[in-house]
């Protein structure tokens, strides 16, 4: 089943809504949004995106945790 690009971005904005109603917003972060983008337009799967942004969050990690001896 193939999935337009209008029914992707309501996906999208539907559970950003519903993070947001449980005080949970979404990842501002312009990477994140690149990734949506691109999966919205079908140029990516989920399972990429996923996989795309669980690379960004160990990125961001290991930027906040000072190297050994410093």
């Amino acid at each position: 089943m193939t999935i337009d690009s209008e029914k992707r971005r309501m996906i999208f904005e539907r559970a950003r809504q519903k993070a947001l109603a449980r005080g949970m917003p979404i990842d501002e972060d312009p990477e994140f949004l690149t990734l949506v983008e691109l999966w919205i337009l079908g140029e990516i799967e989920m399972s990429e995106l996923r996989s795309r942004y669980n690379g960004l969050v160990t990125q961001r990690a290991r930027w906040k945790i000072p190297a050994a001896g410093s």
